[in-house]
């Protein structure tokens, strides 16, 4: 079968519906409203309430009662001690230092990173702050030696 022979069937078919639907009358359809009553609810007898069952008690555990004049001790937090001499201060000084180091010579990358792993981290973003001397001494030697 030809296309030809396709697309002139498709156009006869067209031809054929719109005469349908041009000669048909439509009736509109009627939807017919129906009235349910609604019935009358029976009274329904209440149901008795339960008698409630007695239930033991539980006994409460003590409760400590501080004495005047004794506190426990307070335990201040942790700061991390920072060296000051170190040039290395918060995350972006030792990103920065890291990466000018890394720019300055790209094939020891592998030793910045064996000096991240001498302090306990596998990235730089888990450096805490009493590691920058560590990680600057680290790095500044590697540099230093080549």
């Amino acid at each position: 079968m030809s296309i030809e022979l396709s697309l002139e069937r498709i156009a006869k078919a067209l031809e054929n519906i719109t005469e349908t639907f041009s000669s048909a009358v439509f009736i509109p359809k009627v939807t017919p409203t129906v009235t349910i009553e609604k019935p009358v609810a029976t009274p329904v007898p209440a149901a008795p309430v339960p008698t409630p069952v007695p239930v033991a008690a539980i006994p409460t555990p003590p409760v400590a009662v501080p004495t005047a004049g004794v506190s426990a001790p307070v335990v201040a937090p942790v700061t991390p001690v920072i060296d000051p001499s170190c040039p290395i201060t918060d995350a972006k000084s030792l990103m920065d230092f890291l990466m000018t180091s890394f720019k300055s010579n790209p094939t020891l990358g592998a030793k910045i990173q064996d000096v991240l792993q001498s302090v306990g981290c596998k990235a730089v973003n888990e450096v805490q702050p009493q590691h920058y001397r560590a990680v600057y001494d680290g790095v500044t030697s590697i540099f230093a030696g080549n």
